[in-house]
């Protein structure tokens, strides 16, 4: 994208400049003189070096004249970035954590873990709320499509868990219907974080700080090589 605004730059100072500069080198009378005592490709060599500041001090000026500058991010911008992915991690955290309540709400009924007339339901919310507030909506799609494969991973694992040690399994079983509202709120919590680190998201160093957060969020969590696994995989879509 940085080469591409310096190409549009460039294309963009006026034709009539470009060649009358390397005119004006040429017409130079000590250019005149090497012609006389150089050979042409010599002398074509130092005609090119000649051009060459001017252009450059043309372009530097069409990128300011056509706002074609790269701006860096202040030290406050990065500070808000991080913090919001930070947020991103943890809230997705929350949902991976939210798994144990949901499978425990579904262990010993007819309910299925798979259920994708649910997840169509969330993706298709996600996918209009995404368009209200500015963010792809296939990003969105992808993000949230790992968040849902992370839940039932974490639902999966516990039920072999309780099958196995049927002494850990849950006593008591909560009400599924008073899990979905702090799921919808768990997802908006989430467009809104995806949303604010949409630049961090597409820079090369996502990778890393993402890794760095993941690594912080479990360690504050507290939370099992079932649910870090689980973490890991809801956030694979994050960084573009």
């Amino acid at each position: 994208m940085v080469r591409l605004r310096y190409i549009l730059c460039f294309v963009l100072m006026p034709v009539d400049f470009q060649v009358k500069t390397r005119l004006s080198v040429l017409a130079d009378p000590a250019t005149v003189a090497e012609t006389r005592s150089r050979s042409w490709p010599d002398v074509a060599s130092r005609v090119r070096r000649r051009a060459a500041l001017p252009i450059v001090l043309a372009v530097a000026a069409s990128v300011s004249l056509f706002g074609c500058s790269v701006a860096r991010p202040s030290a406050a911008d990065t500070a808000s970035q991080s913090e919001s992915l930070l947020a991103l991690v943890d809230v997705a955290a929350q949902r991976v954590q939210l798994a144990d309540t949901v499978a425990a709400a579904k262990w010993g009924t007819d309910a299925p873990i798979n259920d994708p007339a649910r997840e169509q339901a969330v993706l298709d919310t996600v996918t209009t709320k995404s368009t209200q507030l500015g963010i792809d909506p296939g990003t969105s799609r992808a993000v949230f499509t790992d968040q849902i494969e992370a839940n039932k991973a974490v639902q999966y694992g516990l039920y072999s868990q309780w099958r196995t040690h049927p002494g850990q399994a849950p006593a008591t079983r909560p009400d599924l219907a008073q899990v979905r509202p702090i799921l919808d709120r768990i997802t908006d919590q989430l467009l809104a974080t995806l949303k604010a680190t949409q630049q961090l998201r597409t820079e090369p160093s996502c990778t890393a700080q993402l890794t760095e957060t993941l690594h912080r969020v479990e360690h504050t969590r507290h939370l099992d090589s079932l649910h870090e696994d689980a973490l890991a995989r809801s956030l694979t879509s994050i960084c573009r």
